[in-house]
């Protein structure tokens, strides 16, 4: 199932000239959705709830599956496999799991998920049992796929990191520059004019 899936991903990233609904994705941690939370200040030996938010939505877009690690460098360890709530009542973590920085995170549903009324889909609950010291949580590309997101019609989108979290502390580590922005689409009439 594993080659399959990286086969089948491998294949995806090929084509990526053909991305599909949400040219724009983006993803972030966030600690109360859709509020946009990156800090939180759990005591030592407290479990800390973490969301996996993908955002920026085409028209019409929706999400079928994601590849991507979460690097926790604060000090802790995730509460438990079991205890990872994934997008969709039938999902399921495909490969790895979200800190496995060896083989990544590839989570899939068997039908597409569309954005919730605030216009994201929560990918993921991640429960962190936080035993210090502080740190960041930092989204980091699946190292066999990349930061692969497969849309409502199978087609390949990359997406790109709004903002990474921390745990008792400010995020040190910054998201992609320019990610959120959504690129207007515009004609060479205005690119003209703009040097006028």
């Amino acid at each position: 199932m594993r080659v399959l899936v990286l086969t089948s991903l491998a294949v995806l990233m090929a084509t990526a000239a053909f991305a599909g609904q949400n040219p724009n994705a983006c993803m972030y941690f966030d600690f109360d959705p859709p509020n946009r939370v990156f800090r939180a200040d759990p005591a030592t030996s407290t479990t800390q709830n973490g969301y996996l938010v993908m955002d920026c939505f085409g028209p019409g877009g929706g999400v079928t599956g994601v590849s991507l690690v979460l690097d926790f460098q604060c000090g802790g360890f995730v509460a438990g496999s079991a205890d990872v709530s994934v997008f969709h009542p039938s999902a399921q973590t495909v490969i790895g799991g979200p800190d496995d920085l060896t083989n990544g995170w590839v989570v899939a549903a068997p039908e597409c998920v569309y954005p919730d009324a605030s216009g994201i889909v929560t990918i993921a609950m991640v429960p962190w049992f936080y035993t210090g010291p502080a740190g960041d949580v930092v989204l980091l590309a699946s190292p066999a796929d990349g930061k692969a997101t497969v849309d409502c019609n199978n087609d390949l989108d990359l997406f790109c990191v709004y903002a990474n979290a921390a745990m008792n502390q400010d995020p040190a580590t910054p998201g992609d520059p320019g990610c959120g922005t959504p690129v207007e689409a515009q004609t060479w009439g205005s690119i003209k004019a703009l040097y006028r």
